[in-house]
């Protein structure tokens, strides 16, 4: 682990950064839902960034963190695959500058069509942070893009893009009021696409 916070003290002090971000994700991943190797990460996870935000503070510089979305204190499994409890906000806003939350992607490839970011999830993301930590040092990651769907499998599209296609499949997007998001659906080469997007 000290090499580890010696090469990210190095990346930073090699340039004119402000500082590092934080954002390691596939320790997460847990197809075989082992709860007490998530355990275990969750609680190694905010000694090793505090190490790190220890180290580049001590050249001057600053550390966030970037989290995955959480709504519950609870040991949830974020699309039945991410262990999101080892992102423990409440340790983590202790030792970073800034916690970055990815409220995005609620629904994304290989699951069904759906909002990237549904309002009222969001608004439980928020609500959750905010129980935990203090929310000034939270940032809301949000998307600017979406998904064209084609089955389980999704291409990413930007927020630019998608009113484009629709045009050119001849379809009005239609403002979700509820999810606030914009969707469509259209049919090419005998396939039926759902589209929803920031």
């Amino acid at each position: 682990r000290a090499a580890t916070v010696r090469a990210l003290v190095r990346i930073a002090s090699s340039r004119d950064y402000s500082g590092l971000d934080l954002d390691f994700e596939d320790f997460a991943v847990d197809r075989d839902h082992n709860v007490a190797l998530a355990d275990t990460a969750a609680a190694r996870y905010p000694a090793f960034v505090g190490e790190v935000c220890g180290a580049l503070h001590a050249i001057g510089r600053g550390c966030s963190v970037t989290v995955m979305p959480r709504t519950t204190s609870g040991k949830m499994y974020w699309r039945g695959l991410l262990a999101t409890w080892v992102f423990d906000y409440r340790a983590l806003a202790k030792v970073a500058d800034r916690v970055q939350i990815m409220a995005y992607d609620e629904h994304a490839p290989g699951g069904a069509p759906g909002p990237i970011a549904p309002y009222e999830w969001v608004e439980q993301v928020i609500a959750y942070a905010s129980s935990v930590m203090l929310i000034d040092k939270a940032e809301l990651a949000l998307p600017a893009y979406g998904y064209d769907w084609s089955g389980q499998n999704a291409s990413a599209i930007t927020s630019r893009e998608a009113p484009q296609l629709a045009r050119q499949n001849r379809v009005p997007p239609i403002w979700n009021a509820a999810q606030e998001e914009d969707t469509f659906s259209y049919n090419a080469d005998g396939r039926w696409h759902k589209v929803w997007y920031e």
